[in-house]
Order: C-alpha cells, then sequence, then structure tokens
C-alpha cells in the first residue's frame, strides 16, 4: 500500500490538461546533446528522495532526459495503454520541471 501511494504520488503532482493527460510538450531532443536515457520500468520502482538525485546527477552531465519505453503489453486495451501514457508524461512533466529536456521514445 505505502509503495503504492508512493508511486501515485508523482501523477498528483501534475497539472492535467482537459485530455486527461499532463499538461505539457514534450521536447524533440537533437542526437548531438548529450542525454541520459531512463527506462520506463525503472520509474516504476523510483520513489521521491531517489528521483531527487537522479534530477541533480542529470543536471550535472546531461543536456536531458529520454524515458524508453521498455515495456509491451499482452492487451491492446486502450484504458490500460492511456494509463501507461499519462504515468510516463507525469514523469516528462516533473523531468521538465526541474529544468531538464524530455523525450518519450
Amino acid at each position: 500500500m505505502t509503495s503504492d501511494t508512493l508511486r501515485q504520488k508523482f501523477i498528483y503532482d501534475v497539472p492535467f490538461d482537459d485530455d486527461g493527460f499532463p499538461l505539457l510538450k514534450l521536447d524533440h531532443i537533437e542526437n548531438k546533446l548529450k542525454i541520459h536515457t531512463v527506462l520506463a520500468s525503472d520509474l516504476w520502482f523510483i520513489e521521491t528522495n531517489t528521483f531527487n538525485s537522479l534530477c541533480t546527477m542529470v543536471k550535472k552531465s546531461y543536456a536531458g532526459v529520454f524515458i524508453k519505453i521498455d515495456h509491451t503489453f499482452r492487451s491492446s486495451n486502450p484504458i490500460l495503454l492511456r494509463g501507461y501514457k499519462c504515468y510516463l508524461m507525469s514523469f516528462a512533466y516533473l523531468f521538465k520541471k526541474e529544468g531538464l529536456k524530455c523525450q518519450i521514445m
């Protein structure tokens, strides 16, 4: 229960648009920039202090973050896929809030 609450915290701290997705515009990051790649599956287990440490580390050496989608779903349930996209976009919003460029790939 506690870990689920921590995961949900990342979504609750994000403003949402009328379409139900986080209010943000993803960046198009150029190949020549030094970018840190974060696996989407790793974000599922991240906690607040770990996220803050990650942002601090990335800011020191990188221009931005790629969130790499490494999940595959056996179901094509649109509700599941929208929820997953919403979760990833919430993290993208939080990375951008920390001053980092962010792209989901």
